[in-house]
């Protein structure tokens, strides 16, 4: 089967009722690694399997994992605004079979809230690749403008590119720059970056150790000089254009990147259970309490 590529689209929260919560079955499902998933009604949707945040699913054909379920401001590039949030998450799916297996978060995944409410998934790239800005302060309170460019990640993690320090109070024309190399572990956030040869100018070069939590960068700055400070910064621009598989190949895993816009009210329930995942995955229904 020839693969389906969707490209990255923000695309509007839905909201709507939905019909309640019908009769909770009772069959019990034993997985082969013993990781047990109970069959559920699914709100709006029939009957499906419920899986747990955090536990690999070893289901025969594929496996899924359900994990990083967060509530915050940013998802990406994108950011609410104050009325709403953003729900992220992370789903890994590993087909163990040999054919493709369908998968479409964006039509086929919903959030819903207080069992009446159904909320559109859209997905998102993590990827450290791209133009990052932001301020960094050092021990006196002086604050120095850097543009930080990340031009290639391997599969490995490794990372180069150019760090660029621009001039005070004219954030547009650069005072100097230098190339940089470091390391980013999607799985844990941990980005590493030290500086390397100049490019132009004489300021003190920096590097920085810090972690990634969607568009926004916190970290440590060090100094050549030894002088230390912290950072900020923020997603400028992704470098290449973040695509998605709707068919996951034979013997392939995929995680799918997800966020999903909520109103403040919605987003409150997550610490209280009311927000749950349904999931269409080779047209078999999966549903997630996401507390």
């Amino acid at each position: 089967m020839k693969k389906k590529w969707i490209g990255l689209a923000m695309i509007p929260f839905l909201l709507q009722p939905i019909s309640a919560v019908a009769e909770e079955a009772e069959t019990e499902i034993i997985t082969e690694d013993e990781t047990e998933a109970t069959e559920v009604q699914l709100i709006g949707q029939g009957v499906g399997t419920e899986i747990l945040v955090g536990e690999r699913v070893d289901l025969g054909d594929y496996e899924i994992t359900v994990s990083n379920v967060r509530i915050g401001q940013n998802a990406g590039t994108k950011v609410a605004d104050p009325a709403h949030k953003y729900l992220c998450l992370d789903v890994s799916i590993l087909n163990w079979m040999l054919e493709d297996l369908p998968v479409d978060p964006v039509l086929n995944w919903f959030v819903i809230y207080d069992e009446e409410y159904r909320f559109a998934c859209d997905t998102y790239q993590p990827s450290v690749k791209g133009m990052w800005e932001g301020l960094a302060t050092n021990y006196d309170e002086k604050q120095i403008y850097y543009i930080i460019e990340i031009e290639e990640v391997t599969e490995e993690g490794t990372l180069q590119g150019r760090t660029m320090r621009m001039e005070d109070g004219n954030y547009e024309e650069i005072r100097s720059s230098w190339e940089h190399t470091g390391s980013y572990d999607e799985t844990t956030g941990i980005l590493s970056i030290q500086y390397g040869e100049r490019i132009q100018g004489n300021n003190n070069r920096m590097s920085l150790d810090g972690t990634v939590q969607d568009s926004v960068i916190e970290g440590t700055v060090f100094w050549e000089d030894g002088v230390y400070g912290v950072i900020s910064l923020t997603r400028m621009e992704y470098t290449d254009s973040p695509v998605y598989n709707t068919v996951i190949a034979p013997l392939v895993e995929q995680q799918y990147h997800l966020c999903v816009l909520l109103t403040n009210a919605a987003a409150n329930g997550l610490n209280s259970g009311e927000l749950v995942l349904n999931m269409v995955i080779g047209g078999e229904c999966y549903t997630v309490n996401l507390k």
